[in-house]
């Protein structure tokens, strides 16, 4: 039996031992969001975000729900008394001699206060070569991140992996003794050897600023955790032209689809090709149970599926001619779906699983 499935017949009386068990069984099965969902019949929902799927583990009453969010805040050095405002905390669960960080965000709901709990798990430094990237893709990645200067954009939707991807890239450059500084909404990832900043828009610590305080630290690199508007692309450009290495992220569904979304933040066409190096798509594609094959949902799996792999397009801007319509002009090879095709072929993957990602 899973781990996921005991969890599923224990008891939630005692909410401090629940709640260790939770978390517990998360970590352990490379779960990256713990969910409680208030429902309208005074019960809770416990759902897993696991391999980019939310999947439904039990249902915890209202008067469980209680003790258990108050022991939460207790553990975040949240303010119990609050109800009815948004809170943000993190704490660290030891577990069989090793730390689980975890980051809570609690928000009201006409229901009752919702809790969403994200597992924050250390980033093992592998080869470019082992995070999906093909061959002629991981040449491309190399040779970008050996340049001083410029900026490696890293875009798909939510939950494709981003910023795993961002801080393995972090976790290569690091070795070069090299100055690097980011600013995350929040932090999410920890890494030794770099200077790390949370945004925190209630005292206006925000992209911009952080920003511009990074400007006078004498860094090598700088990582923007994500490029929401101007002024934050503005700064970012500004970085890239003198003299520095950024890495960023912004949502988009693919490489083409970020010049458009780069130019309604105000990019000019000459000036995105002279600073942005790189951009790289991303998603997450579930892999096939190898022990039942889809052919049945076994203990070892979720609904046939277990783990994920990342596939990637990439796009070189200096293969674009800034005259000409940039949409017309390049086609990406391999494109995404042409790779998702792949695993398909190879078995790795279903049909079912890439109309999930793709629609």
């Amino acid at each position: 039996m899973s781990k996921i499935q005991e969890l599923k017949n224990i008891s939630h009386e005692n909410v401090r031992s629940f709640l260790h068990k939770v978390i517990t069984t998360a970590s352990f099965e490379k779960v990256s969001d713990i969910h409680f969902i208030p429902q309208s019949e005074k019960k809770i929902k416990l759902k897993f975000r696991l391999d980019s799927v939310m999947c439904d583990i039990t249902v915890i009453t209202s008067k469980i729900y209680e003790q258990l969010i108050s022991h939460i805040k207790v553990l975040a050095n949240l303010d119990i008394t609050i109800h009815y405002s948004p809170q943000d905390g993190c704490f660290t669960l030891k577990h069989s001699g090793r730390d689980i960080s975890c980051r809570i965000n609690i928000c009201p709901t006409i229901n009752g206060p919702r809790a969403v709990i994200r597992i924050i798990n250390e980033i093992k430094e592998l080869p470019i070569e082992n995070l999906g990237f093909d061959i002629e893709q991981a040449r491309i990645v190399k040779k970008h991140l050996k340049k001083k200067q410029g900026l490696i954009l890293i875009v798909g939707p939510t939950g494709c992996g981003k910023t795993v991807t961002m801080y393995n890239l972090l976790a290569h450059l690091r070795k070069n003794n090299l100055n690097i500084l980011t600013v995350c909404d929040p932090v999410e990832i920890y890494l030794d050897g770099i200077s790390q900043t949370s945004v925190e828009n209630q005292i206006n610590l925000n992209y911009p600023t952080v920003l511009k305080a990074f400007l006078r630290q004498d860094p090598d690199i700088i990582m923007i955790g994500e490029i929401r508007d101007r002024s934050t692309l503005k700064i970012a450009m500004q970085a890239a032209t003198t003299g520095h290495f950024v890495l960023s992220s912004i949502h988009t569904e693919n490489t083409k689809t970020s010049l458009a979304r780069l130019s309604s933040l105000g990019g000019d066409k000459n000036e995105i090709k002279d600073n942005i190096s790189l951009i790289i798509a991303q998603r997450l594609i579930r892999k096939i149970c190898n022990i039942c094959y889809r052919k049945m949902n076994c203990c070892h799996c979720s609904d046939g599926y277990k783990g994920v792999v990342a596939i990637y397009e990439i796009l070189e801007l200096e293969k674009l001619d800034s005259s000409r319509n940039w949409q017309q002009q390049f086609s990406p090879k391999p494109k995404l779906r042409d790779i998702a095709d792949r695993l398909i072929a190879k078995k790795i993957t279903d049909i079912e699983e890439i109309k999930r990602v793709f629609g």
